[in-house]
């Protein structure tokens, strides 16, 4: 059944190298993602090869045998890199980051790690290019699917060939449908967990079933040459065609039907390998070959070689530094397969004892490890005060941020919103609302000290990477903005003491739809948002100005912050990579501030009526005609607490308009149509 097995081994290859060059950054098109549904495709096939025949030829599976085999080929090379990873990590992470390392490796250890980073997908959490770990995420979705298979075999291996057929073939079907509904409502947890997952191993146990067959394999051996050399070439198309197409041009989430065409291809392939055709002897070519034989190895060592260079380095890497990593990670790679994956899956043992001592001991010093530095917060003895004062500017303003936010972690309480500005039995009801996205949390404690000057009150309800926008939901993450859009209204609507609505949202981001790049190397790690407008044509960004016109429309004053400017570095991380005696103020082009921001700056000023206020940050933090920079640390200290969250030191620069305009509002409880309005330059 397995004669083809160089064929297989091509095809591994064809799987990591998009892989290995869309996580270098050489290129956006959709490889990146699916060859990783071809890895399953083919392990679905070999390991349902061997179940298959076991039970056929036994009428059992071997369980412990079975496992046995899966520990020697997964764990050496897994648990290698994880050891060398973690002692790596503690020259380069901040302790937040390195805890966060340790977490990941007790779910890699368990392979739950699917379910550690599906959970982890909040809005403060590093970027996915910045994890060391994530990609042990397939590792736990196939060893969770060597879980019940196996026991799937064992439950149908009495009952009739075509019963079995059905039964692979509707779970196959049921999990693609289930992934592509997913992908749409939650598409994190479809990306990540083993539901959404299964039908790409299960696209390998059906070929695995298939060729089990004598009927099937005697219907595959009448096919003439010409059109089996043409299935093979149509199956090579449905693998290599959609790996071109950039991943901003797919018309279907991941996974999902788009999914379908790479992994059956792969099945094709798997199927008919066997016979000698151009395709065949392309993937059995001895280069190609030799990738596909390292190819687990490659896996497992590209991400925490990219990862750790991404944050070691200040600027974003060049394509000459990913080069040098990708020759590193092949260099690693030949040495796992050489001198750890071969030895481990030769070793000939009386007894699997050794193995499962050996693999037992192994897990709990690694786990010991990671609890380690756990339950000693990341090993933060490894700085000093300065820099853990650095640190802990990143660390604190995380945790105010998301302390009065609805996040993707915590729910958002709209009626118990945190009040802000004066406080006390004397104090007026609000009459200010904080609205908006992270930005705005951000700003919140500023604000409340402008308010608390004036004898004013106020409440906040801001939602980590949510904007208030009208019927516009956000779908790369498990967010509910169409919910908290509709709240607000609600709310807005229903407290006429309410008078004063202040506006502050990250509005570049939704109009660009793409993380800020400072064009000096700078650029930030976050993922694109994706959103579905709901009942229109409309852009995001053109559904966030009809929801401030609706306030507006309610009777509200509404304080439109402009955009913070961006920075692209993480400030305080810089500050803190920077050498004593190279420590410079960091500082960012008020030229492509303008270029990021107008488009969005252009909706906003669309926004026409009297009881319109408009403060813009960059006044206060850019230089507008000298030397055209926009500030993001004065004299060391940071003005954001990240890439492009103001600190509360910053937020007091930026919001130095705010004073003039509270002390107007402050007059009445709601200022006199278009005396105090300030227009956009």
């Amino acid at each position: 059944m397995l004669k083809h097995r160089a064929d297989i081994d091509g095809l591994r290859a064809l799987a990591i190298l998009p892989v290995l060059f869309f996580h270098a950054g050489f290129t956006v098109l959709g490889g990146g993602y699916l060859g990783v549904d071809v890895f399953f495709v083919i392990s679905g096939f070999l390991i349902s090869s061997l179940l298959i025949k076991e039970a056929q030829s036994t009428g059992r599976i071997d369980f412990l045998k079975f496992y046995e085999r899966r520990v020697k080929r997964i764990a050496p090379a897994l648990y290698v890199m994880l050891l060398a990873t973690t002692a790596a990590a503690c020259f380069v992470l901040v302790p937040a980051d390195l805890t966060a390392l340790a977490e990941s490796q007790l779910a890699a250890l368990v392979f739950v790690s699917n379910i550690y980073f599906w959970q982890k997908s909040s809005y403060f959490d590093i970027g996915n290019e910045l994890k060391p770990l994530l990609h042990t995420w397939s590792l736990s979705v196939e060893e969770q699917f060597y879980v019940f298979f196996p026991l799937l075999l064992l439950a149908i291996k009495t009952r009739s060939t075509r019963f079995k057929g059905w039964v692979i073939g509707g779970l196959l079907l049921m999990s693609c449908v289930l992934a592509q509904v997913l992908c749409y409502y939650k598409p994190v947890a479809s990306f990540y967990l083993l539901p959404t997952r299964a039908f790409e191993m299960l696209a390998g146990s059906m070929a695995a079933y298939l060729m089990s067959t004598p009927h099937m394999m005697g219907r595959l051996e009448r096919i003439p040459e010409a059109g089996h050399q043409f299935i093979m070439t149509a199956a090579l198309a449905a693998i290599v065609l959609p790996m071109l197409v950039p991943v901003e041009s797919w018309a279907l989430p991941l996974p999902g039907v788009i999914s379908l065409m790479p992994c059956t291809g792969a099945a094709l392939v798997c199927m008919l390998g066997y016979r000698q055709n151009w395709v065949s002897r392309l993937l059995s070519f001895a280069p190609i070959v030799g990738v596909g034989l390292i190819s687990y190895s490659l896996y497992l060592w590209h991400q925490p070689l990219f990862a750790l260079a991404r944050v070691r380095s200040v600027n974003h890497l060049s394509q000459t530094d990913y080069l040098y990593l990708i020759a590193l990670t092949f260099l690693l790679a030949i040495a796992s397969w050489r001198f750890v994956e071969q030895p481990i899956r030769a070793l000939t043992l009386k007894s699997a004892r050794p193995l499962w001592l050996a693999f037992a001991l192994a897990t709990v010093a690694l786990m010991g490890v990671a609890l380690a530095l756990i339950l000693n917060k990341g090993a933060a003895w490894r700085f000093d005060a300065r820099e853990l004062a650095l640190i802990d500017i990143r660390d604190s303003g995380e945790k105010e941020t998301k302390r009065c936010s609805g996040w993707t972690g915590g729910g958002l309480k709209v009626d118990d919103a945190c009040r802000l500005g004066k406080t006390g039995p004397d104090s007026p009801a609000p009459s200010v609302l904080v609205l908006g996205d992270s930005h705005a949390a951000a700003i919140a404690k500023s604000v409340s000290a402008h308010l608390s000057k004036f004898g004013l009150a106020g409440v906040q309800i801001t939602y980590l990477g949510c904007a208030p926008m009208l019927n516009v939901e956000r779908v790369d993450g498990p967010y509910k903005c169409r919910d908290f859009s509709e709240k607000v209204s609600k709310f807005i609507e229903r407290s006429p003491n309410i008078k004063t609505v202040i506006v502050s949202v990250r509005w570049p981001l939704v109009s660009k739809l793409s993380p800020f790049d400072n064009q000096e190397g700078g650029v930030e790690p976050q993922r694109f948002p994706q959103y579905r407008v709901l009942g229109g044509s409309e852009s995001p960004m053109m559904r966030g100005r009809m929801a401030v016109e609706k306030y507006l429309f309610m009777g509200k004053n509404v304080v439109l912050v402009y955009p913070v400017p961006e920075v692209g570095w993480d400030v305080p991380m810089t500050l803190l990579k920077q050498a004593t005696a190279e420590r410079t103020d960091i500082t960012t082009s008020y030229d492509v501030y303008l270029q990021r921001t107008a488009e969005a700056r252009s909706e906003l000023d669309k926004i026409n009526a009297d009881n319109v206020y408009r403060v813009y940050p960059e006044k206060h933090l850019c230089d507008l005609s000298g030397d055209r920079r926009c500030v993001a640390s004065k004299q060391g200290t940071p003005l954001y607490f990240d890439n492009n969250h103001l600190t509360d030191a910053g937020a007091e620069i930026a919001l130095l308009e705010l004073d003039g305009l509270l002390a107007r509002l402050s007059d009445s409880a709601r200022a006199e149509p278009g005396a105090t309005a300030l227009r956009p330059h």
